[in-house]
């Protein structure tokens, strides 16, 4: 069932900060912040629990920025992909997958659920067809996936992982692809929805709990809602900027839609009428979003499961994490013989069918050696990771970084853990 949400629903400055072209809006799940950006050199860090919104100055063009761990997040800006140091604002970079075209730079982008960044470039003017859009893994390695864009926006996946959706601006329309979560390779584009007459262009996008695709509608002074399976608008909540540029779903328990707008770019005769375009708004829809995607540079020790990931963002935690551990095996020459046990809520249960351990041992800190972790439903098991199950669990848990409760069940499946001594 759709939730039915009102046309008549008001959003609220988050901030009075004014910024130039806010855009790129992120919720940052797992240390409860928005990432943002104004597109024209900096990047924003807001913290809802005390009000405050950190800026860092980048000195050259932004296009997006995507969550990646507690003191570093990773942006694209003019000159390529970098990761930023929060700490002390330094950055490294990963790759310029599109060569430092003149002109261009780098424009929207989110992560897909294997933490591939998938980002599109734009011109300085609008040249129709002069960009691309392109996807760069975990490995750093940038790959051209569609030509002639003239404004690459809005990155969002349905919630199977099987669809992406995207936007070319000026088009006016939604595009639908069939996405190969394993290969990540995109097909069979189709337009979905069409904006309106009268309701400006798409910009950013997000989905919601429900399988809703939500549209920042540029030059069109709101956000709408649509079923992407039909096509059909379902609900429009009005925006005090004509220049409405990104949303995306945030909050503790992920209720609010965070809604980022800009100041320039508007015709002079009707910019004083909008004193407060330029600012992030939020409002709450009634409807709740889902966990954005973060980068992954291929540590598995970085990784997090949390019992109430779906299923897709599970297998593709899990592809990714396995590919890592039998390269870092490989590398290190690792063997040993597993030890394994099955947990519930903490505490060690009798076997829920056969144990399969996939993979090849993995080094981890104080002389353990990794080997998998079994999802088991119903005695078939179903996926494999990494983790501990002996008397030492929290405290290799602890120096995983696998946060509390998250190994218990989920779904009716319970996770078993295998491990090797040193």
């Amino acid at each position: 069932m759709i939730t039915q949400i009102s046309n008549d629903l008001v959003c609220r400055p988050a901030l009075d900060t004014i910024v130039r072209l806010g855009e790129g809006a992120v919720w940052d799940y797992k240390y409860n912040r928005l990432l943002w950006i104004d597109t024209q050199g900096s990047v924003m860090i807001y913290t809802p629990d005390d009000g405050k919104n950190r800026e860092i100055e980048l000195g050259e063009p932004v296009g997006t920025v995507v969550p990646y761990k507690k003191d570093k997040i990773i942006v694209a800006i003019r000159s390529g992909v970098y990761e930023l140091d929060l700490n002390d604002e330094s950055r490294t970079f990963i790759c310029d997958p599109e060569g430092g075209v003149p002109g261009n730079k780098y424009n929207d982008g989110k992560c897909d659920a294997r933490g591939r960044l998938w980002v599109g470039t734009m011109y300085d003017t609008s040249s129709p067809g002069n960009s691309g859009f392109y996807v760069v893994d975990g490995n750093g390695n940038g790959k051209k996936m569609l030509g002639d864009v003239t404004i690459s926006n809005g990155v969002a996946w349905s919630l199977d992982g099987k669809t992406m959706y995207y936007q070319d601006t000026p088009t006016g329309k939604v595009s639908a692809f069939d996405f190969d979560e394993e290969k990540g390779e995109i097909s069979n584009r189709r337009e979905i929805i069409t904006i309106p007459d009268g309701m400006g262009n798409p910009d950013g996008n997000t989905i919601d709990e429900e399988g809703m695709l939500w549209v920042a509608n540029w030059e069109g002074g709101c956000v709408t809602r649509w079923n992407p399976d039909t096509g059909e608008m379902l609900c429009r909540i009005d925006v005090p900027a004509p220049n409405v540029s990104s949303v995306a779903f945030g909050g503790k328990d992920l209720d609010e839609l965070y809604i980022t707008t800009a100041s320039i770019y508007m015709p002079g005769n009707i910019a004083p009428n909008y004193p407060e375009a330029g600012k992030l708004f939020v409002v709450k829809p009634g409807v709740k979003g889902i966990r954005a995607q973060y980068y992954r540079s291929g540590q598995a020790d970085n990784y997090i499961i949390e019992k109430n990931m779906t299923n897709e963002q599970l297998k593709g935690f899990i592809a990714l994490a396995l590919e890592d551990m039998k390269a870092k095996a490989e590398e290190m020459g690792i063997q040993g013989v597993a030890t394994a046990s099955v947990l519930n809520k903490g505490e060690t249960v009798d076997w829920i069918g056969e144990m399969k351990v996939v993979g090849t041992p993995y080094k981890l800190k104080e002389g353990w050696n990794l080997v998998a972790i079994a999802w088991s439903k119903c005695g078939e098991v179903i996926a494999t990771q990494a983790d501990s199950g002996d008397e030492n669990h929290e405290r290799i848990m602890g120096e995983l970084g696998f946060v509390g409760g998250a190994y218990d069940e989920y779904e009716g499946c319970k996770m078993a853990f295998a491990f090797s001594g040193a």
